[in-house]
Formats: C-alpha cells, sequence, structure tokens
C-alpha cells in the first residue's frame, strides 16, 4: 500500500512505532494506577478537592486511552490485515478495556464500579 495517498496513516505509524510512544503511554498507565489506588468510595470523597481531582483525571485517562487506540487502529488497520491492531491479544484487551470504560459516558448508563474495575486489567500490559 502506498502510504504517499494516506498522510494521515503515514503520520499515525510514524508516531506508533515510535518507541516514546509505548514509554508514554506506560506513564500514563502508571499514573492512572496511582489515581485508581486514590479512589475512595467514602462518603463525601467525591465532593472533596481530591475527589473532584480524581475524577478530572479519569476523563483525561479516558481520552488518552482512546486516542492511542485510535492511532493503532490507524497505522495497524483494525481487524482484517495480519498485524493489524485486533489481531495483538493485548491490543484485544485494550480494545475492550477503552469501550467499556467509554459505556460509563452513555447517558442511562451508571458509573458501575464493575466497568472501572475493568480498567485495572490495563497494567498486566
Amino acid at each position: 500500500m502506498n502510504y504517499i495517498m494516506f498522510p494521515a496513516r503515514a503520520w499515525a505509524i510514524r508516531v506508533v512505532f515510535n518507541p516514546w510512544f509505548d514509554r508514554v503511554v506506560m506513564g500514563f498507565i502508571a499514573l492512572n494506577c496511582l489515581f485508581l489506588a486514590m479512589d475512595s468510595k467514602q462518603v463525601g470523597f467525591e465532593e472533596s478537592s481530591v475527589g473532584k481531582i480524581v475524577g478530572w483525571t479519569e476523563n483525561i485517562f479516558t481520552a488518552a486511552y482512546v486516542l492511542e487506540m485510535i492511532l493503532k487502529i490507524i497505522a495497524m488497520g483494525f481487524w482484517w490485515d495480519a498485524g493489524s491492531y485486533l489481531s495483538d491479544w493485548w491490543n484485544r484487551m485494550d480494545f475492550t478495556v477503552v469501550i467499556l470504560g467509554l459505556l460509563a459516558y452513555l447517558p442511562g448508563v451508571d458509573n458501575f464500579s464493575g466497568i472501572r474495575t475493568v480498567r485495572v486489567l490495563r497494567p498486566l500490559r
């Protein structure tokens, strides 16, 4: 395939296969683990300053993981090619975690702790 015809894909390939990409993603995962550990179900925690920061960072981490997924899909292809995004087991797990995380943002879907707990699987990577 001629990547000159698809400059967005050529750019995504350069980004995704840069060694710093994985380092930055792993840094986000480590920070996310820290903030997940800070989360509490104590009464009034969500209204506290720490609780507000933890809630705010959840949106940032979700956006970062969605961006990572989209860049990898653009660079690697989604499903049908050898070496595609879903041909790798870790990417399948990441895809599942990201989609389940996005479900919590749908109207009428509560932020179930089960959906949030699935994000703990990311550090297994």
